[in-house]
């Protein structure tokens, strides 16, 4: 019997992109081409006539990585493009069909033919959601940020006239620290030729903050009395401090922000030390901040899978940027206008001093 029917038309879908893989062979035979585009091509051209679908609806930026989970295998990237007509299918079917072919591909036409006959059918054609794989990082994340307002609030009401986003300030250092160090174990690897600058700007400025922090924290216990006398009711804060400070030489800040009333927190510095944090921070800004950040702007054009780690590597990086660079300026600018008035201070007084020489001298 023949349907009546009307043919049902696929819901609309925009454009699709997702990742296949490549069979250790068809790796091979990618890596050794000069030209890897023309393997794109050849291989969305057996796409189209397999499916079948309009070549047009297939297309590809070029980028391709190693699989992190099968390092011999190679990850391509794929575009289905939305449909230009209701008459066509649309960009999730044909997503959906490829997938299912390349399941089965054994069984299907994608076998017979030179280039998607190198698809390795045991990772189908998906796009991986990272929402739901990081799902557990995001609720740490969220906890975190509601631990950590609870605790402002509390140090507030504490101690009003402490620099109480000091809070926010050492948790966005660790942060950026952690999401760092599980940038550089877990993911530079992907791109080879990022490993080597990612490790130097990584390892360096945190060796310059260390030692940065070691000549602060020994010249104020060696000459600085208030600190010395502070410091010494601590005995076992001065390790702890340098280590922390290795981070980044802001963290000593911390101890300077009289959080929640504690002595812990009421280190004494004198200005020089809070000059060389200062002019410290802003060294760090492009020794590593500005450095990683570039970093992960290559990471994005150099791989096909951009995850949650790399993504909060960026946001991270962008707010410590903001951070030093609002906060900090802020800083040198209080600083510069105290010393101006200083010195207009002084002017004045000698001014003052000669004029009242002057007038002992007429008075004689």
């Amino acid at each position: 019997m023949i349907s009546t029917k009307p043919f049902k038309i696929g819901q609309h879908s925009v454009s699709v992109t997702g990742l296949l893989r490549l069979n250790e062979e068809g790796s091979s035979k990618f890596l050794q081409l000069n030209h890897q585009s023309e393997f794109f091509n050849n291989i969305i051209q057996e796409f189209s006539k397999i499916i079948p679908v309009d070549e047009q609806r297939i297309t590809t930026n070029g980028k391709w990585q190693n699989d992190p989970t099968f390092p011999k295998k190679v990850l391509l990237s794929f575009t289905i493009n939305e449909a230009k007509s209701a008459m066509e299918p649309s960009s999730k079917t044909i997503f959906d069909n490829l997938g299912t072919l390349i399941e089965r591909k054994r069984f299907t036409a994608l076998s017979n033919y030179e280039y998607s006959s190198l698809i390795d059918e045991s990772a189908s054609f998906t796009i991986t959601s990272y929402f739901g794989k990081f799902l557990p990082l995001i609720i740490i994340f969220l906890v975190s940020m509601i631990i950590l307002i609870i605790l402002y609030f509390l140090a507030r009401w504490k101690n009003p006239e402490a620099r109480n986003i000091a809070i926010f300030e050492t948790a966005l250092i660790m942060q950026d620290f952690a999401v760092d160090l599980t940038f550089a174990l877990l993911r530079v690897h992907n791109t080879p030729h990022l490993i080597i600058p990612n490790m130097v700007f990584l390892v360096v400025p945190h060796v310059v903050s260390l030692l940065l922090a070691i000549n602060i924290l020994l010249s104020e216990v060696a000459m600085n009395p208030t600190f010395h006398t502070w410091f010494s009711e601590l005995p076992t804060l001065l390790s702890i401090c340098t280590i922390f400070s290795a981070i980044d030489i802001l963290a000593i800040n911390t101890l300077t922000s009289n959080l929640f009333g504690l002595k812990i927190f009421s280190a004494p510095l004198s200005q020089r030390s809070r000059d060389i944090i200062l002019w410290g921070s802003f060294i760090n800004i492009f020794a590593e901040d500005i450095p990683q950040l570039i970093i992960q702007i290559l990471y994005f054009n150099s791989v096909v899978t951009y995850d949650f780690i790399p993504s909060l590597v960026i946001i991270s990086g962008g707010l410590v940027i903001m951070n030093k660079l609002i906060l900090r300026s802020y800083q040198a600018l209080i600083r510069w206008c105290h010393r101006r008035d200083e010195i207009r201070n002084f002017i004045r007084d000698r001014r003052l001093s000669a004029g009242s020489i002057r007038s002992l001298r007429s008075n004689i």
